[in-house]
């Protein structure tokens, strides 16, 4: 009969294999359409290396240390689950290929949060007493717990914005004119979705999220402009990997300037873009280095690495620094791909292309402050409306005669010289 130590260690062993599968399995054997196996080298090899280390740990350290490593593992391969609960009501929901690699991921993650308390209880104590014994136990679960929340939380969060795809517009949004779904190629070569309503006015407007700016393109359309609504990469039926936090998000919207430009609808040096929140930030970046867009309305952006972060001040500047080092670095390693350049420091005098800056009253804590401080980045080639009362990206629900003024008016002032033809 195998001793408990054995089966113990065995057990240890096999759930790190079912996690170490489930890296395997998403990095190399499961990937999105249009991604290639070099593509992912980063987020393959990194949790690779990391579960080596948990299986040497788990081999050679006692007590609270082992606890904590097979702790950060077990939540960790937790987390390589988190993808199975993501996909539903999605367009990608439903069974998937990846779910079984996702389900040992899970059971694995669950069989070691286990064998870390195990580890942490079964730890020899020279106490003298069975309450203090407890107590000294009972203190160092929650240290570790505590330790392994400090690191699972950022590394979980990249985990998600990484694989957790956005519904995007699988369906044709109502704008009040014709729509027609059109797929266009990024600029590094993925196949994006799209959805367009043809130029009345000659000029046209990305909108970035599609799906979240469907009643600004509307009230765009309703002033004649083409709108084309973007499924950006791994977003809908669009190809690649997503990224909730914008990053690669350059790629995409020169696939848009170009479809656009090729249009007879379209006149030339009149495409412009609108984004909201993370496709604000985007759309920034764009503007400071790229003459492609000949305006741009960056409503609701935010920070998007700890490079933006410290740019913030005060509380708000500490809270995000509590999770941004190690957000940053596990975006990094999901995705692939160096972290965009500061925001503030690509605007910095900005670039062709001018830009109006959006932000709420009541908007999140970062957004008004970067808010203010792109606007500021940018100098002259700028311009900046905070709308009253209005939260995250909600000007136009807020104040919708004013932001029909002032955004609209702005984009007529850059694509149209001023004057607006409703067709």
């Amino acid at each position: 009969m195998p001793r408990p130590a054995s089966t113990l260690r065995w057990l240890t062993l096999a759930s790190l294999v079912a996690v170490g599968f489930r890296a395997v399995d998403d990095a190399f054997l499961q990937r999105p359409h249009g991604v290639e196996v070099g593509d992912h080298v980063l987020s393959g090899l990194v949790p690779l290396l990391g579960l080596a280390v948990a299986a040497w740990a788990a081999s050679h350290l006692n007590g609270a240390v082992r606890g904590l490593v097979l702790l950060i593992a077990g939540l960790l391969g937790l987390v390589g689950g988190m993808e199975l609960f993501a996909e539903a009501g999605t367009v990608s929901g439903g069974v998937q290929a990846d779910d079984l690699s996702g389900i040992l991921s899970m059971a694995g993650g669950v069989v070691l949060v286990a064998i870390s308390f195990h580890s942490i209880w079964a730890a020899p104590r020279r106490q003298r007493s069975v309450t203090s014994r407890n107590v000294m136990r009972g203190m160092a679960t929650l240290g570790v717990w505590v330790a392994a929340i400090v690191v699972v939380f950022p590394v979980g969060l990249g985990y998600f914005a990484t694989h957790a795809s956005g519904p995007g517009l699988s369906a044709a949004p109502d704008l009040g004119f014709p729509v027609t779904k059109v797929d266009l190629e990024s600029s590094d070569g993925l196949r994006l979705s799209a959805w367009y309503a043809p130029s009345r006015n000659g000029a046209a407007v990305i909108v970035v999220p599609g799906r979240s700016g469907v009643d600004h393109a509307r009230l765009l359309a309703q002033h004649g402009y083409g709108v084309l609504l973007l499924n950006r990469r791994g977003e809908a039926d669009s190809e690649g990997d997503p990224n909730l936090f914008g990053w690669g998000g350059q790629g995409d919207i020169d696939g848009a300037i170009d479809f656009l430009s090729a249009r007879d609808d379209v006149h030339p040096g009149r495409v412009g873009a609108l984004g909201l929140s993370v496709g604000g930030e985007v759309l920034l970046e764009h503007a400071a280095t790229s003459s492609g867009l000949a305006a741009v309305v960056s409503e609701g952006a935010g920070s998007r690495s700890i490079r933006e972060t410290v740019e913030l001040s005060g509380g708000i500047r500490i809270a995000e620094l509590t999770t941004a080092p190690l957000l940053t670095g596990s975006l990094v390693v999901w995705s692939n791909r160096p972290p965009p350049p500061n925001l503030v420091d690509a605007l910095d005098g900005l670039g062709p292309t001018p830009a109006l800056v959006v932000w709420g009253e009541e908007g999140q804590p970062a957004e008004i402050k970067l808010g203010k401080t792109y606007a500021a980045a940018a100098g002259p080639a700028s311009s900046s409306w905070e709308v009253p009362g209005a939260g995250h990206t909600r000007g136009l629900d807020t104040a919708p005669d004013d932001y029909e003024r002032i955004v609209v008016g702005f984009l007529d002032a850059h694509l149209l010289g001023g004057v607006n033809d409703r067709g």
